[in-house]
């Protein structure tokens, strides 16, 4: 079968931890909305808002904030985020001064400027993107960060798309609905850790929006981000969709603090693996616990059925062609119970 039978062996990584890696950003400059001076009254607006953005979102609960400075049409807009597993409030006033610090650097006279850092993100404009919720720009396709892509992955195989897809969607959609209805509204953010069994031990997972959305907005915007994560996931390791209102990403190490809200197989520390699944929260416990639940049980069953199809078919003969056309997921499940028999 070469190299496709490996597919769900390797989508996971190893228990172990690594490494963190080196310190990763990504900014946006936009010189649509056109240019300004240091001694503008655009300028000294834009002075005064980063001066204080770092400031007022490390000192609150949501280490986030949001400020318009000055009066039309010279008003600055700025918003301010940390990653919501951030504890120390140096840490996050430290990242944003320096994303600030960099976009005026970088972007020099464009009125519109993003930083995302691992920790933070930063954001000022000539434009009231404040009063638009639904607007995630500028998104960033950062899927392709990790120059390693799992083995047995091929962008040509719909089989192979198609498993890896429901793997990563599986863990993103988990965290999604944790983040937007069972977090806290203070820091809307879900970190995951998801294990299926020894063969394809643990991926890492972290989503996040801006806390000044409401729980149905913040659903939204996740789904956009799983929409662009279907169309543009190509197979790495790890890797992420950035964008200002809400952002995922995921990993094969444990890169963000502390244990994840959301797990997936696993009971307890996320080192030592079990059979059950737990989620911890409150007002949507029951809902999250039964569609993680369901959804486990059912990549089970479809497991199970998948070797039964293929021990099946060893008694027939094993010169007899796969026949033209079968739903993707039975392909990939009936090739994983196939390579774990032989194990």
């Amino acid at each position: 079968m070469g190299t496709l039978p490996y597919l769900l062996l390797v989508v996971l990584s190893s228990l172990s931890l690594v490494p963190r890696a080196a310190a990763y950003s990504e900014y946006s400059c936009n010189g649509t909305t056109g240019n300004f001076t240091a001694a503008s009254a655009f300028g000294a607006n834009l002075a005064r808002l980063v001066a204080a953005l770092p400031a007022n979102a490390s000192s609150s609960p949501s280490l986030f904030a949001s400020a318009a400075v000055g009066a039309a049409p010279d008003t600055a807009y700025g918003l301010a985020l940390c990653r919501g597993d951030v504890t120390d409030a140096g840490v996050c006033s430290a990242c944003l001064a320096d994303a600030f610090g960099r976009l005026r650097r970088l972007c020099g006279a464009d009125r519109d400027a993003t930083f995302y850092a691992d920790l933070c993100t930063a954001r000022y404009s000539g434009g009231d993107f404040l009063a638009r919720p639904d607007d995630n720009s500028p998104v960033i396709n950062a899927l392709d960060v990790n120059g390693s892509t799992y083995y047995g992955w091929d962008a040509r195989n719909a089989t192979s798309r198609t498993l890896f897809l429901s793997l990563v969607g599986t863990l993103f959609g988990e965290m999604a609905m944790y983040a937007a209805y069972n977090s806290s509204a203070a820091r809307m953010f879900a970190s995951a850790a998801m294990y299926v069994n020894p063969q394809l031990p643990t991926v890492y997972g972290f989503v996040q929006c801006t806390p000044d959305l409401s729980r149905a907005q913040c659903w939204d915007c996740f789904q956009v981000l799983q929409d662009q994560n279907r169309r543009w996931y190509d197979g790495r390791e790890g890797g992420r969709i950035l964008g200002v209102r809400c952002s995922f990403r995921y990993e094969a190490y444990h890169f963000f603090g502390g244990m994840p809200e959301v797990r997936i197989g696993l009971k307890g520390d996320p080192s030592s693996p079990a059979a059950e699944t737990e989620i911890h929260g409150s007002n949507h416990r029951v809902v999250l616990i039964v569609a993680v639940i369901v959804s486990i049980t059912a990549f089970s069953a479809m497991m199970a059925a998948g070797l039964v199809i293929i021990r099946a078919r060893r008694r027939k003969g094993a010169g007899k062609e796969t026949p033209a056309y079968r739903c993707g997921a039975t392909v990939a499940l009936g090739i994983w119970g196939d390579k774990i028999g032989k194990i």
